[in-house]
């Protein structure tokens, strides 16, 4: 019994030993860096010779294993070398740039060199285009479509952002618009180094997309007049709706209807005003017979 123990206390032992032992062998791996660069205030990263750094890494086999899965990057920082005038700075990648643990020895491969040039940072704002592709469905077509920004704040260095007159927005495929509503758009940045730097990011596309052709006329609707102030005359008191009912054969009585000619409280004298039409959910307007109507106020 105690031979049988002591048996199985010498295999654990020397498998613990074994583990150690290959923890602790030195091997050697290589590995491409990211180069990331601290820029002086005010300053940002033009342009890089090179991307990356290839090193050779040398210790325990346990470091190295957690060190080839990291995202670790050489940080290459150029504060203590800027000059005013001085755009462009060559420096020599070193082990120093990297974080590695006690033990490990590294090796810089390659580039020999990167050069790093510079710009100030600059701001201004500029128009964003909307950018559609496509077309909608057949029978349909777009009303209005407008975007809730007309311009956006964009940042980076001087020269790239000089370059830039307008922002398109991601392309928004027409065939998927339907009915009316809005739907979140984003500005196509073509070089990552200029960046849409606005706090309030939100931009979004308001579209109506409607029937070109009616299935349902309706006559003679009586004109709403809203104003706290005496219609003296208006060249229109009655206005025709064409329209599109969902339902074929859908029947719409005169008092689901309403004609409105919202007249502004400032107003005064003859004034043109547009006819709004408040009509069920499942019908649809697509044109006012007239579009807009003289009114004259006392």
């Amino acid at each position: 019994m105690n031979k049988n123990i002591l048996k199985f206390f010498s295999l654990f032992f020397s498998f613990l030993l074994w583990i150690y032992v290959l923890s602790t062998l030195p091997l050697e791996i290589e590995k491409s860096l990211e180069v990331e660069v601290i820029t002086p205030k005010g300053y940002k990263v033009l342009s890089l010779s090179e991307t990356e750094v290839n090193f050779k890494f040398t210790g325990p086999r346990a470091f190295l294993r957690n060190l080839a899965r990291s995202d670790q990057k050489i940080v290459m920082d150029i504060r203590h070398k800027f000059k005013k005038k001085q755009k462009s700075y060559k420096l020599k990648p070193n082990g120093d740039m990297v974080s590695v643990p006690l033990g490990v020895s590294t090796k810089v491969l390659r580039p020999e060199f990167i050069e790093i040039k510079i710009d100030k940072y600059y701001e201004k704002k500029v128009p964003l285009k909307m950018s559609l592709v496509g077309e909608v469905s057949e029978g349909q077509k777009i009303l209005s479509k407008k975007l809730s920004k007309k311009t956006i704040t964009i940042g980076g260095p001087k020269s790239l952002v000089d370059e830039v007159s307008s922002v398109p927005t991601k392309p928004v495929d027409l065939s998927t618009l339907k009915g009316e509503g809005s739907l979140n758009v984003f500005p196509l940045m073509e070089d990552s180094r200029v960046v849409h730097i606005d706090k309030e990011r939100d931009i979004k596309l308001h579209y109506q997309v409607r029937p070109t052709s009616a299935n349902l006329t309706l006559k003679k609707l009586k004109i709403r007049f809203l104003s706290s102030k005496k219609i003296v005359s208006a060249s229109h008191r009655y206005a025709t709706l064409e329209v599109l009912a969902e339902e074929p054969g859908r029947k719409i009585s005169k008092s689901e209807v309403q004609i409105v000619a919202d007249i502004p409280e400032s107003s005064s004298g003859k004034v043109k005003i547009a006819l709004k039409a408040l009509l069920p959910d499942d019908i649809h307007l697509l044109k006012v017979h007239p579009e807009k109507i003289s009114v004259k106020i006392k």
